[in-house]
């Protein structure tokens, strides 16, 4: 007997599709462009699984999941939607969707889905979401795996690895995976080097969170380690889940050999990689008006197109975090009118100090390639026995960095560390390492 489909889409062409690709496939479809007649069918007792999209005309299939549970409860049901943002995946997450999948997909994963869902009907538990403060903006395709994943990951078990440049939003994206799921109610933990802190008493059965995790040093890795191997010896329920961050992915960690082989192990699970803001410009224009109006507090001040233009045309090394940073600054500036693309202008122009300091960067850049054909010579010579070439040349540099750094922030560790773009620990490390601040014979 075949396995009979509701599919559900208000675009014609998209029932279509869908219906040829699953009936090719050996499937039973009855394909509706509303909600009341999916409704009915359901009640009726039709249907192996559902297939529908988010908006349908002017309902929203979300509001229509409790009446499906209530009358069907071990009903799979699969989501697609063209235009997504959070909400979306959270929603996808609150009703225990089975699967959600961002257009344009493969109609392959279609049927893979479909498989996977009829082998595995069983009773749905649909979770309670709180409200949630920070928001995680994009309709850009290349935020779609994004939100994909969200919906994946936040009522699971497995670890995950979320990793993406600085200021693409990783912190975020770990405090909605915590803050929006099954874990909500139990403890967040910040896992750091050092300290006397008993971590599998603190985390309990919530989340472990590793910052910067391919930076950890081996004693820091060799505690997680057994943190992990404890908590592999618990009752599932007991367990808790560790999210990491990283700017590397987690096959880039594994070729680099970054962390030990025995951890690798407890690492391996979901991934989660965020774009750059310069490949998702589309979604430049909301994150920059949900910015201003954070910052103006709720105040009305829009941008002008030709202030959009010029945000769309920059580079963002800095990524998001850049683009709040400058959105902020601008408001400061102009707290009572709305930004124009002259006002961003002014905010983009390099400090014109630099220009004159050009010529200067040059030489010094002569003297030190001058330096590093000197120490070559001696390395070829055997004068130098405890370093090579490479650690001399980059001790040049990063001492003096991080005794810039320290001085700029009065000696705060944490402040530079951000400054500087590493982890803390990996700050403590160095200035330990190059004795930075203790005084030596001369």
């Amino acid at each position: 007997m075949k396995n009979n489909i509701l599919l559900v889409d208000d675009d014609a062409s998209i029932r279509f599709v869908i219906s040829k690709s699953l009936t090719r496939a050996g499937y039973k479809v009855q394909a509706t462009d509303n909600v009341q007649t999916l409704l009915k069918w359901v009640n009726d007792g039709a249907g192996d699984i559902v297939i529908s999209d988010v908006h349908l005309g002017t309902d929203e299939v979300f509001n229509f999941l409790p009446d499906i549970r209530a009358a069907r409860p071990n009903l799979p049901v699969i989501i697609i939607s063209a235009n997504t943002n959070v909400m979306t995946a959270m929603k996808s997450s609150q009703h225990n969707v089975f699967a959600y999948l961002p257009k344009p997909f493969d109609l392959a994963d279609i049927e893979k889905t479909v498989v996977r869902a009829l082998g595995s009907r069983q009773a749905f538990a649909p979770t309670r979401l709180k409200n949630y403060q920070s928001k995680l903006i994009g309709e850009s395709a290349n935020m779609q795996p994004v939100f994909s994943a969200l919906a994946d990951f936040m009522s699971g078990d497995i670890p995950v690895h979320i990793h993406g440049a600085p200021g693409t939003g990783k912190s975020l994206v770990a405090s909605l995976l915590h803050g929006e799921g099954t874990r909500k109610d139990r403890p967040l933990i910040n896992f750091e080097e050092g300290g006397d802190l008993d971590w599998d008493k603190a985390v309990q059965n919530g989340d472990l969170l590793v910052d910067r995790i391919d930076e950890l040093s081996a004693s820091a890795q060799a505690a997680l380690l057994k943190l992990l191997e404890g908590n592999e010896q618990k009752p599932r329920g007991e367990r808790f889940r560790l999210l990491s961050l990283s700017q590397r992915s987690f096959s880039t960690i594994l070729e680099q050999g970054l962390l030990r082989a025995d951890l690798i192990f407890y690492l391996s699970g979901g991934q989660i990689s965020l774009p750059p803001l310069n490949a998702r410009s589309e979604d430049i224009g909301a994150l920059a008006q949900y910015f201003l109006s954070v910052y103006a507090q709720g105040k009305h001040r829009p941008l002008s197109a030709e202030a959009l233009s010029i945000l769309e045309a920059y580079s963002w090394p800095g990524n998001v975090r850049e683009l709040s940073n400058l959105i902020q600054k601008a408001y400061i500036l102009h707290p009572a009118q709305s930004l124009s693309a002259d006002m961003l202008e002014a905010l983009f122009v390099q400090n014109p100090e630099r220009t004159g300091a050009a010529a200067e960067d040059a030489s010094h850049f002569e003297n030190i390639r001058e330096a590093c054909r000197a120490t070559l010579a001696l390395s070829t010579e055997g004068g130098l026995p405890s370093q090579t070439p490479h650690q001399i040349a980059l001790a040049w540099v990063e001492k003096p960095l991080i005794e810039e750094a320290l001085k700029l922030t009065k000696g705060n560790n944490l402040r530079a560390a951000e400054l500087l773009g590493i982890h803390r620990n990996t700050l403590r490390t160095k200035i330990k390492t190059l004795k930075i601040g203790k005084k030596t014979d001369r």
